[in-house]
């Protein structure tokens, strides 16, 4: 791991937020910079800033409601790891909607306990 004196890059961190986001942070903003210093000296790094960032804009971005969190405040404070294992899902990236990401779910939770009968020879039908 790298050594808690590498120097923390906040112009690269706001700028990627700033690129994404289409606001205008600023890297010298004591606020931020203080997050961003008390999550890099917990071991935190560039690449994880960009993963917070990447995996929030994808979750938050479309949602009006949402999309005004995306903001140092918000994404570098205390729920940091939180954010930075947060997966976006099909929805989040529009690939489906969430109607049917609710029905995809509820059609595997079906078939693993179907799955899981077939396992045990629970089978009503008698076939095997």
């Amino acid at each position: 791991m790298s050594s808690r004196l590498d120097p923390i890059p906040y112009e690269e961190i706001i700028g990627f937020l700033n690129e994404k986001t289409g606001k205008n942070f600023k890297a010298n903003a004591e606020e931020s910079q203080k997050l961003i210093r008390a999550r890099w000296k917990t071991g935190f790094r560039l690449v994880d800033f960009r993963k917070v960032i990447e995996n929030m804009t994808v979750r938050w971005g479309k949602d009006p409601e949402r999309s005004q969190y995306l903001r140092p405040i918000t994404l570098f404070g205390t729920k940091f790891e939180s954010y930075l294992n947060a997966e976006p899902t099909l929805s989040d990236r529009g690939l489906v909607s969430p109607a049917t990401e609710r029905n995809m779910a509820v059609f595997g939770n079906w078939l693993s306990r179907k799955e899981a009968e077939e396992g045990r020879g629970d089978d009503q039908n008698g076939f095997s």
